[in-house]
């Protein structure tokens, strides 16, 4: 069900984008090189370590960030790419060149019949 699961994956992606504190870390590594230690991304918050922790595992799980052990050190890098892909594609749905609205380009209805979204 291609719909479905694109309409989940935008959840991830808007959910996680849905906090103040993600959005900012988000910032903070694009503007420092899209990579950066897991020490220094809480550093720059007044979070709490676990609160850091738990906010970079969101952006992981979204695959907004990519974790990675550079000797015992957690690295994190920006995954800028799917970032501006899916909501680029999302907001795409709804322009049109003269600037009025325009139907949804949908090949199929994303939900099935009988499904609901809880």
């Amino acid at each position: 069900m291609r719909g479905v699961d694109e309409l989940q994956e935008l959840d991830r992606v808007f959910g996680a984008l849905g906090h103040q504190t993600r959005r900012a870390i988000l910032l903070v590594l694009h503007v420092n090189g899209g990579v950066m230690t897991s020490g220094a991304i809480a550093a720059r918050f007044a979070c709490s370590w676990q609160t850091t922790s738990r906010h970079l595992r969101v952006l992981e799980e979204a695959g907004l960030v990519k974790p990675m052990l550079r000797g015992r050190e957690r690295v994190y890098q920006l995954n800028g790419d799917r970032l501006r892909t899916l909501t680029a594609g999302w907001i795409d749905r709804f322009r049109s060149t003269e600037g009025q609205p325009i139907p949804l380009q949908v090949e199929q209805d994303p939900l099935p019949p009988g499904h609901h979204i809880a």
